[in-house]
């Protein structure tokens, strides 16, 4: 979906054309990476439908704004505790 004309905006380079490294190391790919982190980005309203990571964004959300209490987990901890 986010190939389309209605996400235009977001594009940041060409796989095919170009390659991956000169992709994200240029000025666009941070202009957009700074926009997608500011307070002008809104995901919840911006984002397309369907998106993969809907409910963990949703979750987390409800973390950041104290609607939700994350629960240390029962048994062994995860490998990778502190990956995110």
């Amino acid at each position: 979906m986010l190939f389309g004309e209605r996400y235009k905006k977001f594009h940041i380079g060409n796989i095919v054309t170009e390659r991956f490294r000169d992709i994200v190391f240029s000025d666009r790919y941070w202009e957009i990476m700074n926009y997608l982190r500011s307070d002008d980005f809104n995901a919840q309203k911006m984002c397309g439908s369907l998106c993969l990571q809907h409910k963990v964004n949703e979750y987390l959300d409800g973390v950041k704004k104290g609607e939700i209490v994350a629960k240390k987990p029962d048994g062994p901890l995860p490998e990778h505790l502190e990956f995110i």
